[in-house]
């Protein structure tokens, strides 16, 4: 048994010979960043070993053992930045309890929005509907993968109750700092509701994900449930109850009904198109009458995953890009040194690249400018942004298989419809990524269509907001569960059109 100090917890951990520094971290109750899972593949998970001289050496920590006594040096999350709010829409405060009880229990509700990166809950009041307090983290199942099948596979291969476990431990710590804000008690909270995809729904609610990884891609559970807090091990009063939207597919789950729930995509007129930008990009196509949803596997690429030196929206990533003459402008968030580039980054580099042809439209890097170079590693061209900071050919192409699976999505699902790209009246773009991004880059470089790029609205987190609208309301809580049902679901993996569609998709045009 060796001692493993961590910097600056100040946490000292006993481990066997042979721990990765990455299983030290999750053993001593911390929350390292993993993208790959722990494949040693991503080079995300870095921390700096302390020597008695006081160098620092920086490793993998999920490459690492341990062989002996030492300190190590973690990078703390605190500064991500972790979008809260969203489209916002008139309903009536109606919760599951009457006012008579809210009343007499100074009752509360709680709201959560489960994504795959970040966690966001909101305390609000149940009388006036007013948010108290809201709190949100990193989800600490990125410790074992950045995106739903790398933790699927860990959920399979046995790990089912840990990723339940540290999710349901997630949500009561916010639960606590929510109403640490606001002065509140965790057990005046009678009513919780709780969103993500169907991955990280199956996962917090102890659900077999198998069914998810396999064809049909199949849903365990799609109906909406209400169960006891104690099913969850939520901490909330007892005699309350937790609310969890319905599912629509394997990979459109109830955060993308949760979207649908803000919007009122279900009383629109006119041909919509609602687009979250995520690991997997759900949209759903359509208006009142008829809409369609579909899942894209975008990859992790605008989440920073897979991309050399990707990051999240935190301090020191490169977040915004535009061409000068044949120069590239970067823009770095708190203005300090860049560590990185994060997703809105990433497509403005691409962007202003095809402007100024430093990049081809089949996507390659022309070396004649000044600032490309070869990496000695791979022999691959990349162009720098910032000392330390740039974009490989092989970001490139990550980027390219994002954007193409996008917009084959758009294509089919228009297709399906019977209608043409230009008939969309409104793009709506939900979540932090697509809160970020630049409209005209996401239209430059393909994933969006050029013609509605004046349509593009981005709605924030509507995942959240559809969450606090089925805590206040009930009636809308039991709406979700027909929006559900008015859904039809194309799957694109089965589609015969769709290898061709998103391989004309790649193309920067």
């Amino acid at each position: 048994m060796y001692t493993v100090k961590i910097l600056p917890n100040d946490i000292a951990i006993e481990v066997q010979e042979g721990t990765t520094l990455l299983d030290v971290q999750i053993k001593a109750g911390l929350h390292p960043d993993a993208p790959c899972g722990g494949q040693g593949t991503c080079g995300k998970c870095l921390v700096d070993i302390v020597q008695e001289n006081g160098y620092h050496r920086t490793v993998r920590a999920c490459q690492f053992k341990v062989e002996e006594d030492m300190t190590i040096e973690v990078k703390e999350d605190n500064d991500l930045h972790i979008l809260e709010t969203g489209t916002k829409r008139t309903y009536e405060i109606k919760p599951r309890l009457s006012a008579e009880e809210i009343a007499a229990k100074k009752a509360l509700g709680a709201a959560f929005d489960i994504g795959t990166t970040s966690v966001v809950c909101y305390l609000l009041d149940l009388a006036t509907g007013k948010e108290l307090a809201h709190a949100s983290m990193l989800n600490p199942q990125s410790q074992f993968g950045a995106d739903v099948i790398s933790r699927c596979e860990y959920a399979i291969a046995g790990g089912l109750s840990e990723l339940s476990k540290v999710i349901r431990d997630a949500l009561n710590q916010l639960l606590e700092e929510a109403c640490a804000q606001a002065g509140k008690e965790k057990e005046q909270i009678y009513i919780a509701t709780v969103v993500g995809n169907t991955c990280m729904h199956h996962l917090y609610m102890g659900i077999d994900p198998t069914p998810l990884t396999v064809v049909p891609y199949e849903a365990v559970v799609k109906d909406y449930m209400t169960v006891t807090p104690a099913e969850v091990d939520m901490q909330i009063n007892p005699e309350g109850k937790v609310q969890i939207l319905p599912n629509i597919a394997g990979f459109v789950g109830a955060d993308t009904v949760g979207c649908l729930l803000a919007t009122a995509f279900d009383e629109i007129e006119d041909l919509s198109l609602m687009i979250d930008i995520g690991t997997n990009g759900e949209m759903v196509m359509g208006n009142k009458d008829h809409m369609i949803a579909c899942s894209t596997a975008a990859g992790p690429a605008f989440e920073g995953a897979k991309i050399e030196c990707g990051m999240r929206g935190m301090s020191g990533a490169i977040d915004h890009i535009k061409a000068d003459g044949t120069n590239l402008v970067c823009h770095v968030i708190d203005d300090v040194k860049a560590v990185g580039i994060c997703g809105s980054g990433l497509m403005d580099a691409i962007a202003a690249g095809l402007d100024i042809e430093l990049i081809d439209e089949s996507g390659k890097i022309d070396e004649d400018f000044d600032y490309v170079y070869r990496q000695e590693d791979t022999n691959l061209l990349a162009f720098k942004l910032r000392d330390g900071v740039y974009l490989s050919q092989k970001d490139v192409r990550e980027v390219q298989l994002a954007k193409g699976a996008i917009a084959a999505g758009i294509e089919l699902m228009a297709e399906k419809l019977g209608i043409q790209i230009s008939d969309i009246k409104k793009i709506m773009i939900a979540g932090a990524f697509g809160n970020y991004m630049d409209p005209h880059s996401a239209c430059r470089i393909g994933m969006l269509p050029i013609e509605l790029e004046d349509r593009i609205e981005m709605i924030g987190n509507a995942a959240g907001e559809g969450s606090r609208i089925a805590t206040l309301n009930i009636d809308e809580f039991e709406r979700a569960q027909n929006i559900r049902e008015k859904v039809e679901f194309l799957e694109l993996a089965s589609s015969p059109n769709f290898q061709d569609t998103f391989v004309d998709n790649l193309l920067f045009e």
